[in-house]
């Protein structure tokens, strides 16, 4: 067993940590990433789908009657729908293909190059 430096962190021999409570920390950090990036995505998920069941109102809300025509509105309306189901698709895609290259082993693979 060597102590390192001045953190006084012990470890085998091999670098990897001595201690049951030091492998069990490890081994839950990887469960623990991967439930904080789904519930990230959940909630944005949550905010979109809000987001897009006010977007499906075609009548242009009273405060806006001032600051635009409904020709504007309905245009603005239709890119807003546009955008939104974009970014919900690139969301879901990037957050499926984190969680996979963290499950397949992606960061200690990419720590062994």
């Amino acid at each position: 067993i060597m102590v390192s430096g001045d953190d006084m962190l012990a470890t085998a021999g091999d670098g990897s940590p001595s201690s049951v409570g030091d492998m069990m920390a490890a081994e839950m950090l990887l469960p623990l990433v991967v439930v904080s990036v789904v519930v990230v995505w959940c909630f944005e998920l949550y905010l979109g789908c809000r987001q897009w069941s006010r977007l499906q109102d075609p009548k242009m809300p009273d405060k806006l009657a001032d600051l635009a025509t409904q020709d504007e509105y309905e245009k603005a309306r239709v890119y807003s729908i546009d955008t939104l189901s974009f970014t919900m698709m690139n969301e879901a895609s990037g957050t499926l293909a984190s969680v996979f290259f963290l499950l397949m082993g992606g960061l200690p693979w990419l720590w062994g190059v």
